[in-house]
């Protein structure tokens, strides 16, 4: 899990956000809720969402009287899936500072506000996708690794030539792939 706290000065507005988040951290996460004064059915809808251990999942609370917003964003199946979940928690925090503060949601300010909190969360971002992709890479890493190994086990035994080429090309191909990933 990554934690992130961030100030909008504009709008003397707090947000707290959670990224890569799984069940471990439920009781954690709701503790900073009950601190937002989460209560009644949103608490309860906010524990189910988050002890339920689904992935592409995520959930946005606002408190209006303290201008603060927590954001949770789990963990997701891919980047694309992170970004669709990321951006969908994002929405929901926009329009809630812009109901607080009254802001017409057809006009420029909200647009603004959302590129300010993306500026602010980017860095988390761009740590977090490395993150993953980091560790995609180290899956067909594991799996490429493993072909090799097969390939190679079967150069000890006496093959014909032809065979021996055929191997040698196939080891070829997956060390190219294990370079594709490292690029």
């Amino acid at each position: 899990m990554i934690y992130q706290e961030f100030y909008i000065k504009d709008y003397d507005w707090t947000i707290y956000a959670y990224f890569a988040v799984d069940c471990y951290y439920t009781d954690d996460i709701m503790e900073h809720l009950f601190k937002l004064r989460c209560n009644g059915r949103n608490a309860k809808q906010a524990y189910q969402n988050l002890s339920a251990c689904k992935l592409d999942t995520g959930l946005t609370y606002t408190c209006d009287e303290i201008r603060s917003t927590l954001l949770v964003v789990g963990l997701t199946s891919s980047e694309g899936e992170f970004m669709n979940s990321f951006s969908h928690e994002l929405f929901h925090a926009v329009m809630h500072i812009a109901r607080a503060n009254k802001l017409d949601i057809f006009s420029e300010s909200p647009a603004y506000l959302i590129g300010e909190l993306t500026m602010q969360i980017y860095p988390t971002i761009k740590k977090l996708l490395k993150l993953k992709e980091v560790n995609m890479c180290k899956c067909k890493n594991k799996a490429n690794l493993s072909r090799l190994e097969q390939l190679l086990e079967q150069l000890w035994y006496e093959l014909p030539q032809f065979e021996i080429e055929n191997l040698k090309t196939e080891i070829l191909e997956e060390i190219e792939k294990i370079k594709e990933c490292h690029n």
